[in-house]
Parts: structure tokens; C-alpha cells; sequence
């Protein structure tokens, strides 16, 4: 899983997981070095792939060619993918060891 220590929620999957409960606008998502200049609309996209090829069940996610369809704009093909849904409590009960070992790797200071 990657990991970023520089913040507060170092494992990236569990922070983008979680981003879309915590109701923030989709522009606090972004990359801050971007400043603020990049198309909304990719970046939902981005966000919504993300989401979808982070689920737990490799069944539930999409394949090479669905994920260059989407790539390419293919709207249609994300909305069918964005309907296998994976909850956050589904996510977090299956990464459940994953995220411990994080904790422990930050309790002990190693980065």
C-alpha cells in the first residue's frame, strides 16, 4: 500500500477512502502543488477511478481496458464501474493487518 509520512493520514487509499464521507469539496483532494490549475472534471474522474481499482475484491475492479476506456473519457464505462460498490467498513475490515502495520511503523518512528 503506499504510504506518504510527510502527512497526518499517511496511507493514501485510506485518505481518499475516507475523503468522500468527511463531505470536503473534491478541490481539497487535489495536489496542492497544482495551484489550483487542473480540469474538475479529470479530477473526479481520477478520483472515482481511484476508488475503484483501490477495492478490497479484485472482482469488483476494473480492467486494463475499462481503465483505458475511462482514460480516455469514456463516461459511460465509469459509471458502470462506479456500480460495484465496496464500503468503507468492507475496505477497512479486509486492510485491517495492512493498516495496523502502518500504525506500528509510525509508532516507531520509522519513515
Amino acid at each position: 500500500m503506499a504510504v506518504d509520512f510527510r502527512r497526518p493520514e499517511v496511507l493514501l487509499v485510506k485518505r481518499v477512502r475516507e475523503f468522500g464521507a468527511r463531505k470536503k469539496t473534491l478541490e481539497d483532494m487535489a495536489d496542492f502543488r497544482l495551484n489550483g490549475v487542473y480540469n474538475q472534471k479529470e479530477l473526479l474522474r481520477l478520483f472515482k477511478l481511484g476508488i475503484a481499482c483501490t477495492r478490497s475484491n479484485p472482482q469488483l475492479r476494473p480492467s486494463m481496458r475499462q481503465l483505458v476506456r475511462i482514460l480516455d473519457g469514456n463516461d459511460k464505462c465509469l459509471t458502470e464501474i462506479c456500480k460495484k460498490d465496496e464500503s468503507g467498513e468492507e475496505w477497512r475490515q479486509v486492510n485491517d493487518s495492512a493498516l495496523s502495520l502502518i500504525k506500528r511503523i509510525q509508532a516507531l518512528g520509522i519513515q
